[in-house]
């Protein structure tokens, strides 16, 4: 395609290869602008603390501290 624009315009072929690599890096740059994933706003560290406290302090009750923390939550 470029190379028949370049022989009408008696443009040598050292200039087209330069032409071609240019060419390809913007085609390159701009696709990963256009797909770059937009950034996104999680969780703060402090709650995913607070989860991972809750998590462990639960895994560590006795059958009756489940028992009673079931019906408190049945309850409310």
């Amino acid at each position: 395609m470029f190379q028949q624009l370049f022989s009408l315009f008696n443009i040598p072929k050292t200039y087209y290869r330069r032409f071609i690599y240019a060419f390809t890096a913007f085609l390159v740059s701009i696709s990963i602008n256009l797909v770059q994933a937009q950034p996104s706003f999680g969780i703060s560290w402090i709650d995913l603390i607070k989860s991972g406290i809750q998590v462990v302090q639960i895994s560590n009750i006795s059958k009756a501290q489940e028992v009673e923390l079931g019906n408190r939550l049945i309850k409310s």
